[in-house]
């Protein structure tokens, strides 16, 4: 189903050396291996660095998207090292000439930092939310190149974050503000390396069980009393604070259920797609959420329970989940969404270290702050980007990188 004229032209950047390749073997037999041995490996050298010159100009990225700029000089200094030293006068210097503005080029391409984000696993909203945030970065943040590495968990990297041995992480605000005071799930383990990059978007998410169980409230858990439920989240363990957070707003607790215990986040959507639990929570959009939710087709897919607004109900919720807050989602081409319902939305945001280069931070900072189209294309929830309000949360001290960036951009610090 590609397009042949866009598949042919991939095709001829990948193949384009077999179009002009076979012109240098008849203007220099030295390349076929005819000749003096001096004459050989000097031809033969020329031609392999021109080789991979030009074919990083023609790709146009290496550890990185490259500008137009670079890969223009890179094509020529690629083709300069190409001309076999013997076909005319001067093509010697034109040689030299071609492979010392190809080695300068290739080391400002070669050279540049590598920003590495620590994301959850693989199908989930925080790797897909990595791979977002590391194209926008390797694109529009001069000289880094943004790489996603798929962990355990944010319960997991949030330690490794802190110690310096990863650039940055993704989380939910609530784990963030827990691990870096050492509260809540992170009781006796403070991390106060933490540092604060910004938000990235809020985060929807919220309890869902199968359709065809009956249950579309949150109140209507009184009748699946005895069911199936999953808990622990040892790789996310904020996630079973959620989910407290949400049976407190039926006036309901974990006692009432069977309790599964689950590695991680995605393992527990993916349990209730596999039959091994009957409630479980999902994220909104999220890649897992749709495989679940195609998993369970003939049995209608799963459904969001839709939260208790009233006042009483609401403080139960507070009083587990203080930085989260019930909202109306209304988008019913979501899965589990069959009508407008209120589930819980709570920001998802993203820090680094202490240590953290200062200009690697700005650059960052100011990348994600200022391309939320870009990052849009990429995974649709940062169409709910505000960068009015990217700095607001305060879950953890700013790194000075990125103030000085919100500073330079005018945006809002929160309280």
């Amino acid at each position: 189903k590609a397009d042949p004229m866009a598949t042919g032209f991939v095709a001829m950047r990948f193949g384009w050396t077999a179009y002009l390749v076979p012109f240098l073997f008849v203007y220099s037999p030295t390349l076929i291996l005819f000749g003096e041995p001096a004459d050989i490996a000097i031809n033969v050298s020329t031609a392999i660095i021109g080789t991979y010159f030009g074919s990083v100009a023609v790709i146009g990225f290496f550890s990185r998207r490259m500008n137009t700029v670079l890969r223009v000089v890179l094509g020529i200094a690629g083709l300069a090292a190409l001309v076999p030293f013997d076909v005319f006068d001067g093509a010697s210097a034109l040689n030299i000439a071609g492979v010392v503005v190809g080695a300068v080029a290739f080391s400002g391409v070669a050279a540049a930092q590598v920003a590495v984000f620590a994301t959850n696993p693989q199908g989930s909203l925080g790797y897909r939310t990595g791979i977002a945030v590391a194209k926008t970065v390797t694109a529009k943040a001069d000289g880094i190149t943004g790489r996603p590495q798929p962990m355990g968990g944010s319960t997991n990297y949030i330690p490794i974050v802190n110690r310096g041995e990863v650039d940055f992480g993704f989380s939910n605000g609530m784990e963030t503000l827990y691990a870096h005071k050492g509260i809540g799930t992170f009781e006796g383990r403070p991390h106060p390396n933490l540092r604060m990059v910004g938000r990235m978007f809020p985060l929807r998410t919220g309890l869902a069980t199968v359709a065809d169980m009956g249950a579309t409230t949150v109140h209507d858990l009184k009748k699946l009393k005895g069911k199936r439920i999953t808990s622990q989240y040892t790789s996310l363990s904020i996630i079973e604070i959620f989910i407290k957070g949400t049976l407190a707003n039926a006036n309901m607790s974990y006692s009432d259920f069977k309790a599964v215990p689950v590695s991680g986040f995605a393992k527990g959507m993916f349990a209730l797609g596999e039959g091994k639990t009957d409630i479980s929570w999902i994220s909104l959009g999220s890649g897992a959420g749709r495989k679940v939710n195609t998993q369970l087709r003939g049995r209608g897919g799963f459904v969001y329970l839709d939260m208790d607004t009233s006042p009483e109900a609401h403080a139960r919720f507070k009083k587990w989940m203080p930085a989260a807050k019930i909202v109306l989602e209304s988008n019913t081409k979501m899965p589990g969404i069959k009508k407008p319902t209120h589930i819980v939305e709570i920001d998802y945001v993203l820090f680094t270290h202490k240590n953290m280069s200062d200009e690697t931070v700005y650059k960052v900072t100011k990348a994600l702050a200022t391309n939320k189209a870009y990052l849009a294309k990429s995974m649709g929830a940062f169409n709910r980007l505000n960068p009015e309000t990217f700095a607001e949360p305060q879950m953890a001290p700013y790194h000075p990188g990125a103030l000085k960036a919100i500073k330079e951009l005018g945006l809002k610090m929160g309280s």
